[in-house]
C-alpha cells in the first residue's frame, strides 16, 4: 500500500544491490529472502512503530491466498513441481500459524490458513505437524459456529488422516472421521463423505 507495483520492484532491486536482500533463481522467476540481521532489524522497527500486528496479519493472509490453489494442483502437477512451488514456504507457514493461532492473533485467518496448507504437510510427510496444527486450529473454533462447519470438516479430515499414521491412534482417528462424516452429510458434500467412509473402513481393518 502507498506505492505502485513498479516502485516495489525498484525498491527490492535496490535492497538486493545493497546485499540487504538475497535473491535466488527459482525456475523462470526468482525468490527473495531477507538476511537474518535485516529481518531482526525490520521486526524491531515494526514493533517500535506499532505496525507489527498488521504486518503479521498481511503476511498470513498472503500465505493463505498463495496456498488456495495448492490442493487442486496436487492433482495436476508432479510432486517435484508442486514442491518446487510450495515446499520452500514451510517456515513462512509455521510463522504465520504461530501468530494467527496464538493469543492476540487472528484465529479466523489462522483456521483458513491451516485448511489451505494441509497439502503441504501431506506432501512433505509431516504428519505429526499436520496433526498438531489441525488440533490447534480446531481448538480455536467455537462449537456453535455454524459458519465454521466446512473448515471444521476439512480440519477433522486432516486430523483423521494424520492420526492414521500414528501407532495406537485408531480410536482417535475414527472419532475425527466420524465428525467429518456427520458434517459432510449435513452439508451434502459427497467428496468428504466418501473420504470419511474410506477412513473409517481403513481404521476398522486396522
Amino acid at each position: 500500500p502507498g506505492f505502485a507495483a513498479s516502485q516495489a520492484v525498484d525498491l527490492v532491486a535496490n535492497l538486493v544491490s545493497k546485499s540487504l536482500v538475497a535473491a535466488s533463481p527459482h525456475g523462470k522467476t526468482a525468490r527473495y529472502r531477507l538476511l537474518d540481521t535485516t529481518r531482526l532489524y525490520g521486526l524491531e522497527k515494526l514493533a517500535a512503530s506499532g505496525e507489527l500486528p498488521d504486518a503479521r496479519r498481511r503476511h498470513a493472509a498472503y500465505i493463505r491466498d498463495f496456498f488456495t490453489p495448492a490442493e487442486a494442483e496436487c492433482e495436476t502437477r508432479s510432486k517435484a513441481d508442486w514442491l518446487a512451488i510450495y515446499g520452500g514456504l514451510i517456515d513462512n507457514v509455521r510463522a504465520a500459524l504461530d501468530w494467527t493461532l496464538a493469543a492476540g492473533g487472528d484465529a479466523q485467518l489462522g483456521v483458513a490458513l491451516a485448511v489451505a496448507v494441509v497439502p503441504l504437510w501431506v506432501q512433505l510427510s509431516l504428519m505429526i505437524e499436520c496433526r498438531d496444527q489441525a488440533k490447534r486450529a480446531l481448538a480455536s473454533l467455537a462449537e456453535d459456529d455454524a459458519t465454521a462447519l466446512r473448515p471444521r470438516m476439512r480440519l477433522c479430515a486432516s486430523l483423521g488422516w494424520s492420526l492414521m499414521f500414528a501407532s495406537g491412534r485408531t480410536r482417535e482417528s475414527s472419532a475425527a472421521w466420524l465428525a467429518v462424516l456427520e458434517i459432510a452429510e449435513r452439508l451434502g458434500d459427497t467428496s468428504y463423505r466418501l473420504r470419511a467412509l474410506w477412513g473409517l473402513w481403513v481404521n476398522h481393518l486396522n
